[in-house]
C-alpha cells in the first residue's frame, strides 16, 4: 500500500485516454508501445524512484487514502509524502498532455484551452490540511506543497510558484529531486538544527500509516465520487 520501503504504489492516469491511439514508442527494433492506461503508472514510477534516493532517515510513502469529512468524496488521496527532519513534502502528480494555464488562486486551470482542471494547488492544500488533522502533535512543522507535472505538458502558470522560496511549488517531474534538495538547503540555512528527530520522522510515518484506508471498496467509492465531481465541473 505504500511506496518506497513500505511497498508498491499504483496510480490512475489524470487524463482520459483514447485506447485506439498508439503512444510512447520505447524501442525502434523491434517496435514496442506502452498501453495508454500505463502512462500514468510510468510517471508515478519515475517519481517513486526519485523519492527513494533520499537518505535512509527520510520516509517516503505513497498512494495514501485518508478520511476527510470536508471532501465531496469523503476522502483525500495523496500521491506522495516525503517526511524529512526539516519539513514534510506533500506531492501531487499530474500527467496531462499539452498546454496547462492558470494562476495560483484560480479555481480551475485550463488544459489545451478546452477543459478545466481543478487547481492542483488547492487540491494539495486540502491534502495538507487533512494530514495536519492526523498529525496534531506536528501541526507546526513546515509543510511544502509540490505539484509535479510530466514533460508531456507545457506549463503557463504564475512564476511565484516556480521560485524555490515559495512554500508552494509547481515543477516538472524531472526537476522534482532538484527542487526538494534546494528547498532542504534553505531550511538548513534558516534552521540548522532540524525540528524533527529521526524518531519523530518514524512516528509521523506510523501515524499516517495508522490512518491510511486499506479497504479496496472505499477506494473504489472515492474514485467513483471523484469522477462524478469532475463531470460536474
Amino acid at each position: 500500500m505504500f511506496g518506497g520501503k513500505f511497498g508498491t504504489l499504483f496510480k490512475r492516469t489524470s487524463k482520459p485516454v483514447d485506447k485506439k491511439k498508439t503512444v510512447l514508442t520505447v524501442s525502434s527494433s523491434p517496435q514496442k508501445t506502452i498501453d495508454p492506461v500505463r502512462i500514468g503508472d510510468i510517471g508515478e514510477h519515475k517519481v517513486n524512484i526519485q523519492l527513494d534516493q533520499f537518505p535512509e532517515n527520510f520516509r517516503h510513502i505513497s498512494n495514501i487514502l485518508l478520511p476527510n469529512s470536508r471532501s465531496k468524496t469523503g476522502y483525500a488521496q495523496i500521491d506522495h509524502i516525503l517526511i524529512t527532519p526539516h519539513a514534510i513534502f506533500v506531492i501531487e502528480t499530474k500527467n496531462y498532455e499539452g498546454s496547462i494555464r492558470g494562476k495560483r488562486n484560480d479555481l480551475n486551470w485550463r488544459v489545451n484551452a478546452k477543459f478545466n482542471l481543478y487547481n492542483p494547488i488547492k487540491q494539495n492544500d486540502t491534502h495538507i490540511r487533512t494530514l495536519k488533522g492526523v498529525l496534531p502533535e506536528f501541526r507546526n512543522i513546515p509543510f511544502v506543497s509540490i505539484v509535479s507535472f510530466t514533460m508531456r505538458c507545457k506549463l503557463n502558470i504564475d512564476e511565484d510558484v516556480r521560485r524555490i522560496e515559495s512554500d508552494v511549488l509547481v515543477v516538472y517531474d524531472v526537476k522534482l529531486t532538484d527542487y526538494i534538495e534546494r528547498k532542504l538547503i534553505r531550511f538548513k540555512h534558516e534552521q540548522p538544527a532540524p525540528p524533527l528527530s529521526n524518531a519523530d520522522v518514524l512516528r509521523i510515518s506510523e501515524l499516517i500509516s495508522a490512518s491510511h484506508i486499506t479497504d479496496p471498496q472505499k477506494r473504489v467509492e472515492h474514485n467513483r465520487k471523484a469522477g462524478e465531481v469532475k463531470s460536474i465541473k
